[in-house]
């Protein structure tokens, strides 16, 4: 072979192996995007439960939230706040827009998860549906770690509230 046609697939070569690089990124980043919606859904679905231990499983160890001001530190002190609602009022958490930002590391990641939610009494469903409790948005960090992806920090901003009486 001659020097044109070596440097030819030398470059082809080259070319192939980044487009190769790219599409895995590609695929990392969306698997990461993936895996951090279902920690957004997981976390509505068993809240709504209330499972205290599958909601605390979704958060590092020490992860922090934010509710309204109050503040939980640790994935114990999140799973007492959902362990405390067992038999109390039912809530739904209704989860639309949801929009994930992997960093360019691919270790963490930022997200902003539009929610309703509503709130009834213990009583027998189904219950006479009145206004939401607030309309607002998580503000999450992600972490990933040995165990997979998990919710880091959660911040309730409220956007909409109920005229107050």
């Amino acid at each position: 072979m001659n020097t044109r046609n070596l440097n030819f697939l030398w470059l082809s070569i080259c070319i192939v192996a980044g487009a190769t690089q790219a599409a895995h990124a590609a695929d990392e980043s969306q698997a990461a995007i993936d895996a951090c919606t279902k920690l957004v859904t997981d976390y509505a679905f068993y809240r709504d439960r209330p499972d205290a231990d599958a909601v605390a499983i979704l958060f590092t160890a020490d992860a922090t939230m934010d509710l309204f001001g109050q503040k939980f530190a640790g994935r114990e002190a999140i799973r007492d706040r959902i362990a405390a609602g067992v038999g109390g009022p039912v809530y739904r958490h209704f989860i639309s827009t949801i929009n994930i930002e992997v960093s360019a590391n691919g270790r963490s990641a930022i997200g902003v998860t539009y929610v309703v939610v509503y709130r009834g009494d213990e009583s027998e469903l189904p219950q006479t549906l009145t206004e939401p409790v607030a309309i607002g948005e998580y503000h999450d960090q992600f972490q990933r770690t040995r165990d997979g992806w998990k919710i880091a920090a959660r911040v309730f901003v409220p956007v909409f509230l109920p005229v107050q009486p």
